[in-house]
């Protein structure tokens, strides 16, 4: 379903547009999943009720920390659209409401042990006049560590808040199994530092390994780059755990040459070179 569409649908107008009338249809999401898999899941909205204002949308996630986030598309009754990560530190689209999304979330929903909340806005703001249907793709990357997890969503639109219960829509509860990675119990190596090592293979055809340490829990970005500073992935965009952390890069798209990966946290950074040899 569309975000965007999600938006519209979630552009709840303050005291007039009700819960009853932006809600989810549907949501298909795995029961199981194996760590480090891709997996899809599947939203469908619908609004009825019409608004002449064109609104941003929001789609929130409650998922595992060590989740990661690979894309949110829409395509419905407004057309096809794209969205793009709301970092907890940035505000929406909405100039005067300015909204930190993540802050909001986990005050009145607040989450659990390795668990958070990941908000994504819509590139586009629409307005709509008459009963409509958005289908949203949600792709993700299943973490390392083994459990049953209760996922969670909610849509709304930038003008609004969380403050009333007529203002957004959440479904929360969807459980999913994951199994093959870490197990909950198994100890995670003490480190106090941050760190980016060098990919291995390297070179490496299509598929290298990339390993970054952390001192401390920290929100963390990890992008591969070709040689004129354009991204080409991003590997990790969300809270990680203080330890190591390891994740896969997949070249087979791209051309054999030399590629930057750098990994931010907070003010630090650092950029390492790997080489695609096809």
């Amino acid at each position: 379903m569309n975000v965007t569409k999600l938006f519209v649908m979630g552009s709840l107008m303050v005291g007039l547009l009700m819960l009853a009338n932006c809600k989810f249809e549907e949501i298909d999401q795995p029961e199981t999943a194996t760590a480090g898999e891709q997996i899809e899941v599947f939203l469908t909205l619908s609004t009825s009720d019409s608004d002449a204002n064109a609104k941003y949308g929001i789609l929130a996630m409650l998922l595992p920390v060590d989740w990661t986030v690979d894309g949110v598309n829409y395509d419905g009754d407004f057309g096809q659209g794209t969205t793009h990560f709301l970092h907890p530190d940035s505000a929406d689209s909405y100039p005067s409401n300015q909204d930190f999304w993540a802050d909001s979330l986990e005050l009145y929903f607040p989450t659990e042990e390795n668990m958070h909340w990941v908000v994504y806005e819509s590139d586009e703001a629409y307005s709509w006049a008459e009963v409509s249907y958005i289908d949203v793709v949600i792709d993700m990357t299943v973490g390392n560590t083994n459990g049953s997890y209760d996922l969670g969503y909610l849509w709304t639109e930038a003008s609004l808040e969380l403050n009333d219960p007529e203002y957004y829509a959440d479904s929360l509860g969807h459980t999913i199994t994951v199994t093959g990675g870490t197990g909950v119990t198994e100890e995670i190596p003490v480190v106090n530092e941050f760190n980016l090592s060098q990919n291995y293979p390297n070179p490496f055809n299509p598929e290298t390994n990339i390993e970054f340490t952390l001192a401390e829990k920290s929100f963390v970005t990890l992008t591969v780059y070709d040689l004129l500073g354009n991204p080409i992935s991003i590997l990790v965009n969300n809270i990680r755990e203080a330890g190591i952390h390891k994740t896969k890069f997949n070249g087979s798209h791209l051309p054999s040459g030399i590629y930057l990966y750098k990994l931010q946290v907070g003010e630090m950074a650092k950029t390492l070179k790997m080489v695609l040899s096809k």
